[in-house]
């Protein structure tokens, strides 16, 4: 593998029925799973948190640009 670390969201996990259905994922053997739903805001600030807990303290012009993929589709 690419040795980067990989956080797998769920999207429109917007209710019970919708995160229940979601367990098929864990067959995937991601570590970090989160359940979000863009529409109404749910989980994305744990994702956000999780994605940025080791980031260095930024100084403008001290650290290189950082390079980020969101990967999906609509």
């Amino acid at each position: 593998m690419s040795g980067k670390e990989i956080f797998l969201a769920i999207n429109k996990s917007d209710n019970d029925a919708a995160i229940s259905k979601s367990a098929i994922f864990a067959k995937l053997g991601f570590e970090k799973v989160f359940h979000v739903s863009c529409v109404h805001n749910a989980g994305i600030s744990e994702l956000a948190a999780s994605v940025t807990s080791d980031f260095p303290e930024w100084k403008e012009d001290s650290l290189p640009p950082l390079k980020i993929a969101v990967v999906g589709r609509p």
